[in-house]
């Protein structure tokens, strides 16, 4: 999904299907999958208790091998980036940076947590139009935005589903804060003002009518999800929204990639 965000983002600047594009694909796709390693090396104890399925936590991969796939990822992606230009590259390694600063400390502080998963997840867009070598268009910015929305309210949904287990590690997200009831309300103000955002987009593409139809898929798809997390704040709710909300914003993407 990282990869379609980054190719969204190139697409709203150049539409070719060249040797760029294929980079920044799998350049955001490595530091992604860094991310995500460094992740479960830094989220182990968290783990045992609220995803014990982990390969880490099961044995499967230990953790030494774990920071060296990690290691070699961000690397590569590094390598890969710079044959892009000095902007996407720098914007990898802050990317990369804060990402890793998050893993290690700022997952607990909170809404500040989020806001930072959120806007790394949502500089994909960004990361692809500078891969063009060309101006970022308004188009882009506006896919930053949604996501950025999107991203906060699921980010705050997931410390509802892992509300038992940061706790018992001494993590206090939003739903530590204040409660998974208030949480829940936070969360759905963030989805439908993405949702309400998602609107403006229209007007950035030809095929409005194609456009309309996939992203109001989605727009259901989120609204369904703030009455959920309106309604019934639970771990069990927050856990399925999680994965419903992922298909919805798989769906945006394509909607996103289309001319």
């Amino acid at each position: 999904m990282t990869g379609l965000a980054v190719m969204a983002g190139f697409l709203a600047v150049k539409w070719c299907l060249c040797e760029a594009l294929i980079i920044a694909f799998l350049s955001s796709v490595m530091v992604e999958a860094s991310l995500f390693a460094f992740n479960d090396i830094f989220n182990m104890e968290e783990d045992r208790i609220n995803s014990p399925d982990r390969p880490l936590v099961t044995g499967e991969v230990s953790k030494d091998e774990a920071v060296i796939i990690a290691i070699l990822l961000a690397f590569s992606s590094i390598i890969l980036a710079s044959l892009l230009g000095k902007a996407p590259m720098l914007l990898l390694i802050m990317a990369l940076s804060l990402g890793n600063l998050y893993n290690a400390y700022l997952k607990r502080f909170s809404i500040i947590g989020n806001i930072t998963v959120a806007g790394l997840t949502a500089s994909s867009f960004l990361y692809g139009s500078l891969a063009t070598g060309l101006d970022v268009p308004e188009k882009t910015i506006l896919f930053f935005m949604i996501a950025f929305l999107a991203n906060v309210g699921r980010e705050v949904v997931k410390g509802v589903r892992d509300l038992e287990g940061d706790v018992r590690v001494n993590i206090c997200t939003l739903a530590c804060e204040i409660g998974s009831e208030k949480a829940g309300k936070v969360a759905s103000v963030f989805m439908l003002l993405a949702v309400a955002l998602s609107f403006a987009a229209i007007s950035y593409f030809a095929n409005k009518l194609f456009f309309t139809a996939l992203i109001s898929l989605t727009d259901i798809i989120f609204i369904h999800g703030a009455y959920l997390m309106l309604k019934e704040p639970t771990p069990s709710n927050a856990g399925k929204l999680r994965n419903t909300t992922l298909i919805g914003m798989l769906i945006a993407l394509a909607s996103f990639v289309i001319p």
